[in-house]
């Protein structure tokens, strides 16, 4: 069984109207893709993605980013009630993301 990925830009909104846009252009490609899985790196453009993943029984994995090192970003905190799998890059978030998994990017410097 052949596993193809795809990386898929859409227009990112996060606090206007072009979020409902966001939900329109997530039906049409998870409708249209079938993906098995959602993997996002955390945009605002996620949210509709974990929703709508959720929808279909269609995993979603929820990664937040890098800059997150002490805070969970919006996004994290939104889509955590449909995420399969959290995963965060700072052991800080561990407490805000209980069940996440943690998998760091860079080590820690040692000096």
């Amino acid at each position: 069984d052949e596993v193809a990925s795809r990386v898929l830009r859409i227009a990112h909104a996060e606090r206007d109207g072009k979020v409902l846009w966001n939900f329109v252009e997530a039906w049409r490609l998870l409708r249209r893709l079938r993906p098995r899985l959602i993997v996002s790196p955390g945009a605002g453009c996620a949210v509709p993605f974990a929703i709508l993943g959720r929808l279909l029984a269609i995993p979603y994995v929820h990664v937040e980013p890098l800059s997150a090192v002490r805070r969970p970003t919006l996004t994290g905190r939104l889509v955590r009630p449909f995420a399969q799998k959290m995963i965060v890059q700072w052991p800080s978030l561990l407490a805000a993301f209980p069940r996440a998994e943690c998998h760091q990017a860079f080590p820690a410097s040692s000096s």
